[in-house]
């Protein structure tokens, strides 16, 4: 958690013109909406959850079906964000884009959520539509979907760890 949390102690400033000094409208907007959803906090917590599997989602908390397609989103219409991991939310192959002219080709068109209120222990599916999210795939190479997971490149040597630790107690215990 070291490097999300050092990225995202502070937030962010968000400065929409050349002065930095002059609040926009925007701007005095986005410091409501950040305060509000606690956007900077969700924001690391939606990277750290990047960085186990190969994407975490934020979702949007927009009114309407979370099926359906979220249109033209005002900043006061937002009720929440909330991060998932991917052990929550999954995409089928049915749920990507397959129209080769599409600019979205390939990408997935809608999300399905496992358990979206687990506090309840309500189970089921819950499909959300792609409007309604925000994907993060953290070291994604080939694919700006699917990234590396941040423990994939060091599992060998923790395996490799393990299995010297043991070895060695069993040579004493042997002895």
């Amino acid at each position: 958690n070291a490097l999300p949390n050092a990225t995202w102690r502070a937030g962010a400033d968000l400065v929409e013109d050349d002065t930095p000094e002059v609040v926009t409208p925007f701007e005095e907007a986005w410091i409501e909406f950040a305060a509000r959803t606690r956007a900077w906090d969700r924001m690391r917590k939606v990277d750290i959850l990047s960085q186990l599997g190969r994407f975490g989602v934020l979702l949007i908390g927009y009114p309407g079906a979370l099926a359906s397609e979220a249109r033209r989103m005002r900043p006061g219409s937002v009720a929440y964000l909330k991060q998932f991991s991917e052990l929550r939310v999954k995409v089928q192959d049915g749920d990507l884009d397959n129209d080769r002219n599409s600019p979205r080709f390939g990408q997935p068109v809608r999300y399905q959520f496992t358990n979206l209120l687990k506090a309840n222990g309500t189970s089921g599916t819950q499909y959300v539509h792609w409007t309604r999210i925000i994907h993060v795939a953290d070291e994604a190479v080939e694919d700006d979907e699917w990234g590396e997971p941040l423990l994939a490149s060091v599992w060998n040597w923790l395996d490799d760890l393990e299995k010297v630790a043991g070895a060695g107690s069993e040579a004493f215990w042997r002895r």
